[in-house]
């Protein structure tokens, strides 16, 4: 009988902990205690962020966490990269919309969840990961002349920016892609439940190219809710659809703009547009950011918001996290023999 109020008393504390638990929380947790002072808690998806808060509400009971991430589908069945468990592409139709800034913290939350997390830049002409992460050095070279990826804030960084001097990039699309899959392929990588891919903003030839020759989990779209921007997700959604990439939601960036000193909400670029589309392919939103000042100015200075706990708004990216891990770890099926590229 105790094991059994126990683990009621645990899974009620998590559903109130996150109300979005409650939609899969059979198929995606369970709880099973092991005796008296310990319960296990078992997940396809990252959680272990909840321990601190269950060993403060359950001081005597020991929590054992099996988080084991299952590897998604993707667009090239048979196709993995070596040491990478989920590739998701984070996309956006028009540059200018905040696609790497979100990037940055969607890989920092994700960390923060309790996964192993890499991030690479593919936006070659404007490579802002190094900058929006605070890294300056040059990776490190292998014995076997692999690039070992440097770390932020827990995140394993690779970059065109970390990699080339000082100056514009001035190469043709075949060339750019061809690069970005060697660099992809010559970064020594630990072993990660998720790699984001920052991919160039549009739909040319380098974001189509990377598609057709990247083993994709799932894609991100990223936009404002202005109609333009949301015209141009539109055919960043047409591509991966095409291209049979599961489009795991959609983020709304500046969605609105709040007065710090009255508070009120002024919708500068619309309103509806993102849930618009969002509804219009059934797509989850994963989040709506607001035109906030902390957010350039903490990009700015390399230390995004998702990395500082006490901001409001890094409770927000950790929102996002959960759901966009939740969505691929519904996404798990059987798989063909696998080739690592």
């Amino acid at each position: 009988m105790f094991y059994f109020l126990l683990t009621i008393l645990v899974m009620n504390h998590i559903l109130n902990i996150k109300d979005f638990f409650k939609q899969h929380f059979c198929d995606l947790i369970s709880i099973k205690e092991i005796n008296q002072q310990s319960v296990q808690i078992s997940s396809s998806y990252p959680i272990r962020f909840l321990e601190k808060e269950l060993k403060n509400q359950f001081p005597d009971i020991q929590f054992e966490f099996d988080i084991k991430i299952p590897m998604a589908p993707t667009q090239l069945p048979g196709y993995m990269i070596k040491n990478i468990q989920n590739t998701i592409a984070v996309v956006s139709g028009k540059g200018g919309v905040g696609k790497s800034t979100v990037s940055c913290n969607l890989a920092i939350a994700t960390q923060r969840l309790g996964a192993q997390v890499g991030l690479l830049d593919a936006d070659i002409y404007g490579p802002s990961i190094p900058t929006m992460m605070g890294l300056h050095e040059k990776p490190k070279i292998t014995e076997d002349e692999r690039y070992i990826p440097p770390k932020a804030f827990n995140v394993e960084c690779m970059s065109m920016g970390l990699l080339q001097n000082e100056g514009p990039l001035i190469w043709r699309g075949p060339m750019l892609a061809k690069a970005l899959i060697q660099m992809l392929d010559i970064t020594a990588w630990s072993a990660l439940d998720y790699l984001f891919l920052d991919l160039p903003p549009g739909t040319g030839d380098i974001p189509l190219s990377l598609i057709q020759k990247i083993p994709l989990s799932g894609a991100i779209i990223v936009t404002t809710p202005q109609t333009i921007a949301t015209l141009d997700a539109e055919k960043a959604i047409e591509m991966f659809l095409k291209t049979n990439v599961p489009i795991l939601g959609i983020i709304a960036n500046m969605a609105w703009h709040e007065c710090q000193n009255c508070h009120h909400q002024n919708f500068i670029f619309g309103q509806d547009g993102a849930h618009e589309l969002a509804k219009r392919y059934q797509l989850p939103i994963l989040a709506e950011i607001p035109l906030n000042g902390d957010i350039r100015q903490t990009s700015d200075q390399g230390f995004p918001i998702a990395a500082q706990s006490q901001h409001p708004l890094s409770q927000t990216w950790m929102n996002a996290a959960l759901k966009t891990t939740q969505n691929l770890a519904e996404r798990k099926s059987k798989f063909p023999p696998i080739r690592q590229g």
